[in-house]
């Protein structure tokens, strides 16, 4: 058995039959399918039970315990080489397992491959996109500052599977689980739109958001930890506006932007949890972001540019770009 592809349900009657043929309709056919019904309390069990196919695996939770819960029991069953997950109210591409099999066939120093993801409302229309422009180098880093995959578009190897969602990071389970395994594996994304992912008309409720930053912060420290660094509430707050590239243009912020960034390159340095050219790229390319947005600060940003140890770790092209534009903000502001 090549693939085993884990299903959670729970009261998704509505979409079950969708999420199930998407699968059974795969041009790669060497493939399990395990659901694991979580106690439904709607027709997903007997909807399930209705659809022929000798690829089904039906398991059961003795109680209500969440996805954490349910995939971890499906990762037990599976007898798959490669473990691929896919929610009970999203959809994949008939291609999307061929895909990702060849990928990590091809390259087997990758453990884990996620893909682009279409955001579709309950009427199937395109809301949003996960289309990340990532280096292959940058992933595993880059996940210290937010995660990069849905959970429906990834497939890794079973040994990395077998380490299991932590159930008391819900709902950022996958979150935690990615973050551990980066400094375990090498990971990949398909460059593709491989799967839809549903987005409930009533979104996550306040209980829920309120549990993910929790939980997603206390990721993030157990992260930071590894590299030897106890932030302060201020250096978390800088850390999620790097992260997510949203601040004021300032020179407190750009100048603290440089300074957390090169205490994230010193940390990895002395530690050695990523390659330093893996992370040290990817601190270049935010310190990028970020003084490219500060150009209109002129001669203050050149100036950081120019004593940065990030810089050389920026491609010329781009440091020509950007001392150009701080020149040109410096001229305009004398005249």
């Amino acid at each position: 058995m090549k693939v085993s592809v884990i299903m959670p349900v729970y009261n998704a009657e509505k979409y079950i039959t969708t999420a199930v043929e998407s699968i059974l309709n795969q041009t790669f056919q060497d493939f399990e399918l395990i659901l694991i019904d979580d106690c439904s309390t709607d027709a997903s069990v007997q909807i399930i039970k209705a659809i022929q196919s000798s690829k089904i695996q039906l398991l059961h939770t003795p109680q209500n315990s969440g996805a954490a819960a349910s995939r971890n029991l499906g990762i037990a069953a599976a007898n798959g080489e490669y473990i691929a997950f896919l929610d009970a109210d999203d959809w994949a591409y008939p291609q999307r397992l061929q895909k990702q099999v060849d990928f990590l066939d091809k390259n087997p120093a990758i453990g884990v491959v996620g893909t682009w993801t279409e955001i579709i409302d309950e009427n199937g229309k395109l809301i949003d996109e996960f289309v990340w422009e990532i280096e292959q180098s940058h992933i595993a880093p880059r996940l210290f500052f937010h995660n990069c995959f849905a959970t429906s578009s990834v497939m890794l190897t079973k040994a990395l599977a077998l380490l299991q969602f932590d159930e008391e990071y819900p709902p950022a389970e996958d979150y935690e689980l990615w973050m551990r395994l980066s400094t375990q594996t090498q990971f990949g994304i398909i460059r593709e739109k491989l799967v839809k992912y549903l987005s409930h008309s009533q979104g996550i409720s306040k209980l829920k958001q309120k549990k993910m930053k929790e939980n997603t912060l206390r990721i993030l420290l157990n992260g930071l930890d590894k590299f030897g660094i106890k932030p302060t509430e201020k250096e978390i707050a800088l850390h999620a506006q790097i992260a997510h590239l949203e601040f004021e243009i300032s020179k407190v912020f750009l100048a603290d932007a440089n300074q957390w960034l090169l205490k994230l390159k010193n940390a990895n340095e002395k530690k050695k949890i990523f390659l330093l050219k893996d992370m040290n790229s990817l601190l270049a390319y935010y310190w990028f972001r970020i003084a490219a947005a500060h150009h209109s600060l002129g001669a203050f940003t050149l100036l950081l540019l120019l004593n940065s140890s990030l810089r050389k770790y920026l491609p010329l092209t781009l440091q020509v770009r950007l001392f150009a534009r701080c020149m040109l903000s410096t001229i305009n502001s004398i005249f």
